[in-house]
């Protein structure tokens, strides 16, 4: 699990300032359910939703978990993305923007699946949403393309 360090230490770090009605005690405690989920070998999203759940119910579990998720694998993924970018300095990643494509696809992600995310779209960032489970994966390409 020792690619998941940086996003569990990036929820350390995260203030969860968008989660509503969060009281010290639980955005503690909240920091301390999604970095321990990138820690611990084999954990899934439902185990985190049941933490979640002690904190704040099982509708805003589910939501919170998921969304928070992705916030967190796309903060990892910017990062590393500038690691390799600084490293090779003729290399851009260009995000792309990538959607399950399965039948929970919301009307938000669905256009964007596959899309590169420049021009009008530079700077969209999973998540779009609540709930949203998108990612962005980034291709190399030789810079001023």
């Amino acid at each position: 699990h020792l690619a998941n360090e940086p996003a569990a230490a990036w929820a350390e770090r995260y203030s969860f300032r968008l989660v509503e009605g969060v009281t010290r005690t639980s955005r503690e405690r909240l920091q301390n359910y999604v970095s321990d989920f990138f820690r611990r070998e084999g954990a899934t999203v439902a185990d985190l939703r049941a933490q979640v759940a002690t904190l704040f119910g099982e509708d805003r579990a589910k939501l919170i978990a998921t969304t928070e998720v992705t916030r967190a694998a796309d903060e990892v993924e910017e990062r590393i993305v500038k690691e390799i970018e600084s490293a090779h300095p003729r290399i851009e990643m260009v995000p792309i923007w990538e959607t399950s494509m399965d039948e929970f696809v919301c009307r938000i992600c669905e256009p964007l699946n596959d899309k590169e995310l420049t021009g009008e779209l530079e700077g969209t960032r999973p998540p779009a949403h609540p709930r949203c489970r998108c990612i962005r994966r980034h291709e190399p390409r030789p810079r001023g393309r």
